[in-house]
């Protein structure tokens, strides 16, 4: 029995259980940005792009976006990190 098993590599993990987690929406665009560890992002603009590609009319909360957002650095064993916000704007960074 030992030598006809073969391990499986798991495929698409990650990428699933994020769609458990969050939505598909977020999933997919989540897929489509080049976020990168230890650069730090505005995090309205992002919010904006998303939410007016994906629920045009504003019932998607910038608060479940910062929250997703968190989950998919969770996921990929980062750390989400929020630096203290500036001006009025509120700042992400995903660190390692």
């Amino acid at each position: 029995m030992k030598k006809v098993l073969t391990y499986y590599e798991p495929h698409n993990v990650k990428a699933n259980r994020l769609r458990q987690i969050t939505n598909d929406d977020f999933a997919e665009w989540i897929a489509h940005q080049v976020l990168e560890t230890n650069k730090v992002y505005e995090t309205k603009p992002l919010y904006e792009i998303f939410n007016s590609t994906y629920y045009g009319d504003g019932t998607f909360s910038q608060r479940k976006f910062t929250s997703f957002l968190k989950i998919f650095a969770n996921l990929n064993d980062w750390r989400f990190k929020q630096p203290p916000a500036s001006g009025g704007k509120t700042f992400f960074q995903f660190a390692k």
